[in-house]
């Protein structure tokens, strides 16, 4: 029997009226429809704080096993998926605004004004760079050799994430497995998600990539490359077509989810052990983030983290590109710079880039993927009543804009270029002898 496909949804509700999420940012791929979303909904801190409600209400966390089945979810319900408050009773309303939003405005008024071009530099500043040789002594181990996809991407030992190898008990000598994975957690207070950003498996880790998935409860997993860019593999396809063991786990495919997000397949998988205990989670293969670069769409981002937010309920969120730092980091970034400017007033957003980077090396990579995280959490803090659309909004847009369009052409020269590279060398590289 085919299985039917679930359909997920995120349908805005705005001044009594219901609007499907085709007419949401994740479906606007041209300009000019993102102005009729400005239209579309009012973000004026009156109609917004007063009713913005941050709990812990079963009808705004779904579990996997209700993805599709939510119904309409209002703007306040959706707003309360991204606020990653500790309190269940907490509400956001003109006063609590108002007292944490003085270091935001402060920030904001800085950003706007300032050249983009040079306002991003500060992301490579040796003030917020990463630790400078960390300890990485399980990454070392040469077992672990083949389960690090790049050498200079460090998996630091102090958040990495431990496998326990609970299944794996009975192992000896050279079939004993180790630890290791590379993966570390990025977390912080009042953070309601904790998040694993990890590299793509590689053929080596592919059965420690579910085990993990499995011994952390994962609820979502967001992939945000595909699995072969530019004739290159980024990432070994880990996920099994219909039901396949990997190590001494059963992982089975439930059913595709339909979704609006743009380019993004969403898929359920029921993860079984040995002893017979399950789990479900929920995987979003993002096919529309190029390497080095951003989604074309500069709503993409918000949307993405508010319906893997919103899937995932209060349960870990795993990210993964191909080394798991710079569109992981771009992606895990928006919600730690939101918590930790609403929650801890922090004004300076490297200060949080930095705090990242000591827990996942390198965090956030390129001037653009940085840029595009601000004008995300600019939209999010307008979303939430912190900021107001205006004038001085649309310009910074604009400028955000003109700045994308010309990386994009900077490195879609320089990718152009490494592919030629690639193929004259591989058509210097003489014919193995079948002898040898």
């Amino acid at each position: 029997m085919k299985k039917q496909k679930r359909r997920s949804k995120t349908i805005v509700s705005v001044e009594g009226k219901n609007l499907d999420s085709k007419e949401s940012p994740s479906n606007l791929k041209k300009t000019s429809k993102d102005n009729k979303l400005s239209k579309k909904i009012k973000t004026d801190t009156k109609s917004i704080s007063s009713q913005a409600k941050f709990t812990n209400n079963k009808n705004t966390k779904l579990s996997n096993r209700n993805v599709g089945k939510s119904g309409p979810v209002s703007i306040e319900s959706q707003k309360s998926t991204l606020i990653s408050d500790q309190g269940s009773n907490f509400k956001s309303n003109e006063k609590d605004i108002s007292e944490k939003k003085s270091n935001i405005i402060e920030w904001y008024d800085n950003f706007a004004r300032s050249d983009l071009k040079e306002y991003a530099k500060i992301l490579k500043s040796q003030k917020y760079l990463s630790e400078k040789d960390p300890s990485i002594e399980a990454q070392n181990e040469e077992a672990n050799d083949k389960k690090s996809r790049y050498d200079d991407v460090l998996a630091i030992d102090k958040t990495r994430v431990i496998l326990k190898r609970t299944y794996y008990k009975d192992q000896e000598g050279e079939n004993k497995k180790t630890d290791f994975i590379h993966a570390n957690w990025v977390t912080q207070d009042k953070m309601k998600n904790k998040f694993i950003l990890c590299q793509g498996p590689t053929s080596d880790s592919v059965e420690d990539m579910w085990e993990m998935i499995f011994q952390e409860n994962v609820g979502v997993v967001v992939q945000l490359c595909n699995f072969i860019e530019l004739g290159e593999t980024k990432c070994n396809n880990y996920l099994p077509k219909k039901e396949e063991t990997f190590g001494v786990f059963k992982v089975t495919f439930i059913q595709d989810v339909d979704s609006d997000l743009e380019n993004t397949i969403i898929r359920e998988y029921e993860i079984t052990a040995p002893d017979g205990k399950k789990i479900k989670t929920t995987h979003f293969l993002v096919q529309c983030w190029p390497d080095h670069l951003v989604p074309k769409c500069h709503l993409f981002l918000v949307q993405l983290l508010q319906e893997t937010k919103r899937v995932a309920g209060d349960k870990v969120i795993t990210t993964h590109c191909s080394a798991g730092i710079g569109r992981s980091g771009t992606y895990g970034a928006l919600e730690y710079l939101y918590v930790g400017m609403t929650e801890r007033k922090i004004t300076e957003p490297m200060i949080l880039i930095k705090e990242m980077r000591y827990q996942r090396h390198g965090s956030v990579q390129s001037y653009i993927q940085y840029l595009y995280c601000l004008i995300s959490l600019v939209e999010i803090f307008i979303l939430n009543g912190y900021l107001k659309k205006d004038e001085r909004y649309n310009k910074l847009l604009d400028k955000y804009k003109s700045y994308y369009r010309k990386m994009c052409i900077i490195i879609e020269r320089k990718t152009k270029a490494k592919v030629d590279k690639n193929k004259r060398d591989k058509k210097r590289t003489p014919p193995r002898n079948n002898e040898e």
